[in-house]
């Protein structure tokens, strides 16, 4: 048996590609994986099989690795692709889901993983404002990131894969391809003054399936690995579209979570923030006995004679206007509450009895901003108590509050006789 007949008969069998010629630069086998390959990578490996050099180079366009062996008069070429393919996919995955659990810039991180390991020139993730109009939200151009850089959607491969989008007609792949970019797109002047010449563009969507927007690579020659550049922005689409769906979810979650605890006539927390409030902070206690907090119990004074004389509306007015006002009372970290008609309530943090003087004096400037507005007969009963007098009892701490200022109401009435 010829060393030729040989070596076909041993590499036949074997998953890379392989192609053997001889010292006439004649191509004399090839297996059914080279035979399969992307007509990027097979020329170029190719090319460096009838240069009749030995070696090992790397296609960096490509992201494949060919060794050239010399054996006799003949030499043998062996594309490996499948573990060079894994482990740039696996290096994409990797720096794309450290920058999300750092809660980094999901499409910034998304643009660097795809430029810096496809080795594509350009790459860009976008967001579909419109159908007429595509906001570049990172772009890699060549070796680092691009800020603040604005794309016109008007004749340009974008604006191809919006309308097939858009109206359904879907390519056989879900990649849009495009080749010799300077000619079929010599209107974008994007893609002229880059000297772009391919293009790959792949849409992602949220988990209903809904269009969000598009990712696409452009190259300024041929020589791409087009199966890897699919698969690629296969995974990295599908996480940026699971991603923006989990951050969609969980500001719709916040959103009624927040309408939930806010009072919807005055903006303020409700009764249910105050109870939830108040269970924290008690059991902030339970975990710092040196802690302590004051609660406040606001009762409107002459909110019914409101009522009766200028009307319903009105009445909605005082509450508005107090409830604005009281925000102020407090520090920012104290919170304010309207627990129902006319009655209110403030939790001031890490504070003391002993602060009972200053918090009575800035409500009296409420009230006075208030009367200020147009309510010139209103006023405010309130009743003060420290947590340390109710030994971490919340319904120790409300009652101490209510009965102070209902005595502090009664005070009023009994001074004016």
């Amino acid at each position: 048996m010829t060393i030729k007949r040989h070596l076909e008969s041993l590499l036949l069998g074997l998953n890379d590609a392989i192609a053997i010629c001889n010292k006439a630069k004649e191509l004399s086998f090839s297996n059914d994986a080279w035979d399969s390959l992307p007509l990027s990578i097979k020329e170029v490996a190719q090319k460096k099989l009838i240069s009749l050099e030995s070696g090992r180079f790397t296609c960096e366009a490509t992201c494949a690795e060919i060794s050239i062996y010399a054996i006799d008069d003949l030499f043998v070429a062996v594309v490996h692709r499948e573990e060079q393919q894994l482990a740039i996919k696996d290096s994409i995955l990797n720096l794309l889901l450290v920058s999300m659990a750092k809660h980094e810039d999901v499409f910034e991180a998304a643009a660097t993983a795809l430029g810096r390991f496809l080795k594509w020139h350009w790459v860009a993730v976008t967001r579909y404002v419109d159908d007429d109009k595509v906001e570049i939200l990172a772009l890699w151009n060549k070796d680092k990131l691009q800020k603040d850089y604005d794309y016109d959607l008007a004749n340009s491969p974008c604006e191809v894969v919006n309308n097939l989008e858009l109206t359904n007609k879907y390519t056989d792949s879900p990649m849009h391809r495009f080749t010799n970019l300077s000619h079929a797109f010599s209107d974008d002047r994007f893609v002229v003054e880059l000297g772009a010449e391919v293009y790959a563009g792949y849409v992602y969507r949220d988990n209903k399936k809904n269009i969000l927007g598009h990712i696409f690579l452009m190259h300024s020659h041929e020589q791409v690995d087009w199966h890897l550049a699919e698969e690629a922005l296969h995974m990295v689409s599908t996480i940026i579209g699971s991603a923006l769906s989990k951050s969609k979810f969980e500001k719709e979650v916040q959103k009624h979570k927040a309408l939930a605890l806010t009072d919807s006539l005055t903006q303020i927390g409700n009764r249910f923030a105050f109870d939830c409030d108040l269970g924290t902070e008690l059991q902030r206690l339970e975990d710092n006995n040196n802690e302590s907090f004051m609660l406040a119990m606001i009762d409107l004074d002459g909110m019914k004679q409101i009522n009766d004389l200028q009307g319903h509306d009105a009445g909605d007015r005082l509450l508005s206007t107090f409830a604005e006002q009281l925000k102020k009372v407090g520090r920012e970290k104290d919170k304010a509450y309207r627990l129902g008609g006319d009655e209110f309530a403030i939790i001031f943090v890490s504070a003391k009895l002993a602060q009972e003087k200053l918090f009575r004096q800035h409500l009296q400037t409420t009230i006075n901003e208030v009367r200020r507005c147009g309510f010139a007969s209103m006023g405010a009963s309130v009743g003060f108590s420290d947590s340390s007098e109710a030994c971490n009892d919340g319904n120790k701490l409300l009652k101490l509050a209510d009965e102070r200022m209902y005595i502090d109401k009664r005070s009023k009435k009994t001074s004016q006789l």
